[in-house]
């Protein structure tokens, strides 16, 4: 799910499901790509 301001993405982890929740700055519109890269960042600092 993702807006304007809030990326939150549900994303497995081994055996785990992880609910990840940013604050951005981006149009909505087809920003997909970039929510799944920011969620990959937000993994490797877990």
């Amino acid at each position: 799910i993702w807006s304007t301001s809030t990326v939150t993405l549900l994303v497995r982890k081994g055996q785990f499901v992880i609910n990840i929740a940013l604050e951005v700055s981006d149009v909505p519109h087809e920003n997909l790509t970039k929510a799944k890269e920011a969620a990959v960042l937000a993994l490797k600092k877990l």
